[in-house]
């Protein structure tokens, strides 16, 4: 990309990283959102890996099993060892923003593809003997799929949930006349 900014709020990656650690109810709604690729910094994109690996296994979230994933990953030293992970928690960030946050990260992340598509254009115009229609026409078609932007990764998810209810259901089926519920009254 030319020029010196590309936008990013590498604080706010952090803060939505650090509250999945403190509050793992959150971690559905960040894979829901997020994808590694909204992620401008290389080591939060690692620890968001790491934190949607642990949530796919059902396993809890927090600072010893994050760097145990990343360990096993061997991605520990790359992200910043322990300390950088340590730093996630420790800043002044509020489960009620987390909506608020995610936005700005998912901003952020539109706004860096903005940037690559129109840089893109200006590669193109300079260097293709294509005709302005034609050009208006392609990067019409990278816009309109900017717009209509979806996240795909979380659908890996729902693919392990549906397992894992199919064989609760079956277990359940193999409890003849058992109670599967809670009595009441």
């Amino acid at each position: 990309m030319e020029g010196n900014y590309v936008p990013n709020d590498i604080n706010t990656e952090k803060a939505i990283l650090g509250l999945v650690i403190l509050h793992n109810d959150l971690a559905n709604k960040l894979i829901e959102r997020i994808t590694s690729n909204d992620f401008y910094d290389l080591s939060n994109e690692t620890i968001f890996r790491a934190i949607k690996n642990l949530n796919i296994e059902n396993k809890p979230i927090d600072l010893t099993t994050l760097k145990d994933k990343l360990e096993s990953m061997g991605s520990l030293d790359e992200v910043g060892g322990e300390e950088y992970i340590a730093t996630l928690v420790g800043g002044n960030y509020y489960k009620s923003n987390f909506d608020a946050y995610i936005d700005i990260v998912k901003e952020k992340s539109m706004l860096r593809s903005l940037l690559t598509v129109g840089d893109e254009l200006i590669n193109k115009v300079k260097s293709t003997s294509s005709t302005s229609e034609e050009l208006i026409g392609q990067f019409s078609e990278k816009l309109f799929n900017l717009s209509n932007y979806s996240d795909k990764e979380g659908l890996t998810i729902l693919n392990l949930m549906v397992e894992d209810t199919l064989g609760h259901i079956f277990e359940m089926s193999q409890n003849q006349g058992d109670l599967t519920g809670v009595t009441t009254g």
